[in-house]
């Protein structure tokens, strides 16, 4: 059984108790990782920015808005200044009235928070830096300029962003998910977009392997493969990888997945469902261990501590 939801909000997506590849590959170090979650740092972000500038720009523009100019600032402070009554009681009396939080009592202090208030009202959706809104311009710019990424684009008539296929694997029952960034219906290309620090090939490679990426496409082609109805090597997968700072389109590169990268991913995504089916049963058994191991551990010392 599957289903493909368009236009899920991400909150909702994220919400949704399915298991997503990256959820498994948590699974795969201990129910601590899993269970744990994952603060999101400054490269994320900016990773996550990038994502949706490459997915639906007009959505980007609506939805973020930069924050004020210090001109901007200066003046609204100043006009807010020279409007304010002269007695404190007036002057704490309007702070409360347009609930701008502030426990200041000097005339300057009040004025700025009056204007911050302000122009915090007329903000028109979330605010992000100059900085994060320049390096994803430059990042979207350089992406959509690749030959490959543009020739993968063009050749397709039927591509939806960020489509939300949800099914049950038939072999643990355990509800599974996935929210490719673009899947273009007609040419079966799934494309996920990556921002690196370095977005060099032997750095992505090193990175990919880090991070499991083969295991995330093998759960992108399997759930898209359940809900068509077509095999596995009828999919095309590839990453687009952009980088996170200086980007131009010199520095993209599309990076494609073959059939036996696929299958390594599989076996790594069956193992991680493995594990949450066995953690599912102790759990309901009552003998479930919510830590790194309930069992000594042998120690694994790498080769290189050798060489000193």
């Amino acid at each position: 059984m599957s289903r493909i939801v368009y236009n899920m909000p991400n909150a909702d997506y994220h919400a949704h108790p399915a298991l997503g590849s990256t959820t498994l590959k948590r699974w795969l170090h201990s129910p601590l990782d899993a269970l744990t979650p994952v603060a999101k740092t400054d490269a994320m972000r900016r990773g996550t920015l990038i994502h949706e500038a490459l997915e639906d720009v007009h959505a980007f523009l609506a939805r973020y808005t930069l924050p004020p100019t210090r001109e901007q600032y200066a003046d609204a402070v100043q006009a807010i200044a020279d409007a304010l009554p002269d007695k404190l009681a007036d002057l704490r009396a309007l702070v409360d009235a347009v609930g701008a939080p502030c426990k200041a009592r000097s005339r300057d202090d009040l004025a700025e928070a009056v204007a911050l208030y302000i122009i915090a009202q007329c903000q028109v959706g979330e605010t992000i830096s100059l900085d994060d809104w320049v390096h994803v311009a430059l990042a979207r710019g350089a992406t959509l300029s690749h030959p490959a990424v543009a020739a993968t684009l063009d050749a397709s008539k039927q591509r939806v962003a960020e489509a939300s296929i949800l099914w049950t694997d038939e072999r643990t029952g355990i509800e599974c998910k996935c929210r490719p960034d673009v899947l273009c219906l007609d040419t079966g290309t799934i494309i996920d977009w990556k921002s690196a620090a370095d977005p060099s090939p032997r750095a992505f490679d090193k990175a990919a392997g880090a991070m499991l990426y083969h295991l995330s496409a093998a759960h992108y082609v399997d759930g898209i493969a359940r809900h068509f109805g077509v095999s596995h090597g009828d999919l095309q997968f590839a990453f687009g990888v952009t980088p996170s700072a200086l980007a131009t389109p010199e520095r993209v590169t599309v990076r494609t997945v073959d059939e036996d990268t696929i299958a390594r991913g599989l076996a790594l995504r069956d193992k991680a469902l493995d594990r949450v089916a066995e953690y599912r049963l102790r759990k309901e058994q009552g003998t479930a261990w919510d830590g790194y191991a309930d069992a000594p551990l042998p120690l694994s010392v790498p080769q290189w501590a050798d060489r000193i």
